[in-house]
């Protein structure tokens, strides 16, 4: 009987160990679980903020698209503009050039015809200056 108590000491000494390493192994998986928990958490917030920064930078640059559009659109309208009055000025220059050509071309007429048509290509010069500065800013 007292060998048997013996045996069942050790038997409860070597399950008491077992038991102790279950313990340990079982705080070491709370502390890893909680780790994980913490980590994870820490990435989720990060995910968070960067998908509010980005949504703010696509929306940023959606706002940006839109005002480059208008503005081409605006600079679209300028040049329309611009070339129709130039062809209206090219054509009218054209119209008087031929009107005066058909005068007589001998003396004082062509002359004067000369000056008037250098005084007009002056004039659209200017006008051309002047289109195209409002059209770079």
């Amino acid at each position: 009987m007292r060998q048997r108590i013996q045996i069942l000491e050790i038997e409860n000494d070597h399950l008491k160990t077992k038991l102790r390493e279950r313990e340990c192994e079982i705080d070491d998986l709370h502390c890893f679980y909680k780790k994980t928990l913490e980590e994870l958490s820490i990435t989720g917030s990060e995910l968070d903020a960067l998908k509010n920064h980005s949504q703010e930078n696509t929306q940023r640059m959606r706002d940006y698209i839109n005002e480059l559009t208008q503005e081409l659109e605006i600079v679209r309208k300028h040049q329309k503009i611009a070339a129709e009055r130039q062809k209206q000025t090219a054509s009218s220059t054209q119209n008087e050039f031929k009107y005066r050509f058909d005068v007589k071309l001998h003396g004082k007429e062509a002359t004067e015809m000369i000056d008037a048509l250098i005084s007009s290509l002056n004039l659209n010069i200017v006008e051309y200056k002047k289109q195209h500065k409002l059209n770079r800013m």
